[in-house]
C-alpha cells in the first residue's frame, strides 16, 4: 500500500525535518508546502521520496488560501503517480503508531475516507461561518493598514451580508463541518479533482467563507457518493485537558492518551496515528513517543 504525505508548514522547521524522517518508507512519497513567507533552506529536506513543492502560497490562518495549499498538494501528488491513501499532516504532527498500524488499518477499512464531520449548524461552527461575506487576511498581514481596512470590510460584510447561500446548482447540498485534518482514498481524491476542475463556481464560493478547510472537504464528500465512506479522524488533537493556545501542545499530561488504540472524541472513536501538535523543543515528548511506538514494533515482531 503506498502513501501520499501532504505536509502543510510555516514554521518549526527543527520538528518538521524530525516528523520526515519518521515517515520515510520506499513505498511512499512526502509533498510539503511550505508558506511563501517562511525562510527555508530546502537542502535540509533533499531526500529520495521528498519533494518541496514549487508553487508557494502565502497561508492566512481561516482563509481560503490554506484550501488552496492542499489542492496544490494533491495535483502535485496525484501527477506523481498512484497512491492508496492520501494524507494530510501539519508539520507539527507527529506519528503516534507504526506504520505497519497504520497500513493495517488502512487496509481493514480500505475504501474509507477518514475525517471528522458532523452537519451544522454545531457548537463552534456556527451556519455563519458559510453566510457572512469574508475577506482573509486581516489577522496576521505585515501591513497595519492593510490589516486594519480587511477587519473593517469585514465588520461592514457581518453586520449587512447574512444570508449567503451555495451556488444553485449546490442548494439541496447538506452543510457539514469539521477537523481540518483527513485522510482520503484515491477512489474520492479522483472525484474530488475532477469535481473542482468542473464546478468552479463552489470553489469561488468558498473563497470568501470563514476557515473554510473546516468545511470546504466536508461538504464536498458528504454531499458524494462516497459519503457512507467516511470514518474517523486519524490525527489526535487535543481541546480540552491541555493549556492554551489549542489545540494544546503534547505533552507528558497526554501519554495515557497517546497509549491507547482508539479514543472517543466529539465524532465518535477514533483509531488514532498521529497527533499535533509538537514544537522544536519537543524533544522529551518526542523520544517518550519513539520508545513507545518502537516497543509496539518490537511486540509486532514478536506476534509474528
Amino acid at each position: 500500500m503506498k502513501i501520499a504525505y501532504l505536509i502543510l508548514a510555516h514554521n518549526q522547521f527543527h520538528h518538521l525535518e524530525r516528523l520526515v524522517s519518521s515517515l520515510i518508507h520506499v513505498d511512499d512519497d512526502i509533498f510539503i508546502h511550505v508558506d511563501k513567507r517562511a525562510q527555508l533552506d530546502g537542502l535540509r529536506f533533499r531526500r529520495p521520496n521528498v519533494s518541496i513543492i514549487e508553487k508557494r502560497l502565502c497561508v492566512h490562518w481561516g482563509g481560503f488560501s490554506m484550501i488552496k495549499a492542499q489542492i496544490e498538494l494533491l495535483k502535485e501528488a496525484n501527477e506523481k503517480g498512484h497512491y492508496d491513501y492520501y494524507i494530510l499532516l501539519s508539520g507539527a504532527d507527529y506519528p503516534i503508531k507504526t506504520r505497519d498500524q497504520l497500513i493495517r488499518h488502512l487496509k481493514e477499512n480500505n475504501g474509507s475516507n477518514f475525517l471528522n464531520a458532523a452537519e451544522m449548524p454545531q457548537f463552534n461552527k456556527p451556519l455563519e461561518r458559510i453566510r457572512t461575506y469574508y475577506i482573509e487576511g486581516g489577522e496576521r498581514t505585515k501591513s497595519r493598514i492593510k490589516s486594519w481596512w480587511i477587519k473593517l470590510c469585514n465588520y461592514f460584510y457581518k453586520k449587512t451580508i447574512k444570508n449567503r447561500s451555495l451556488p444553485l446548482p449546490f442548494l439541496d447540498y447538506k452543510l457539514y463541518a469539521g477537523g481540518q485534518w483527513w485522510a482520503f482514498h484515491y477512489e474520492f481524491i479522483q472525484y474530488l479533482l475532477k469535481f473542482l476542475g468542473e464546478n468552479t463556481q463552489f470553489t469561488k464560493f468558498f473563497k470568501h467563507t470563514y476557515i473554510p478547510d473546516e468545511m470546504f472537504f466536508h461538504i464536498i464528500l458528504m454531499n458524494s457518493p462516497y459519503s457512507h465512506t467516511i470514518k474517523g479522524c486519524l490525527t489526535y488533537t487535543d481541546w480540552r485537558i491541555g493549556e492554551p493556545p489549542f489545540p494544546s501542545l503534547i505533552s507528558s499530561i497526554h501519554m495515557a492518551e497517546l497509549e491507547k488504540e482508539f479514543s472517543e472524541t466529539a465524532y465518535g472513536i477514533s483509531y488514532h496515528c498521529f497527533a499535533r501538535k509538537f514544537n522544536d523543543g519537543s524533544e522529551d515528548i518526542i523520544q517518550w513517543i519513539n520508545r513507545m511506538t518502537n516497543s509496539r514494533e518490537v511486540s509486532t515482531s514478536y506476534r509474528r
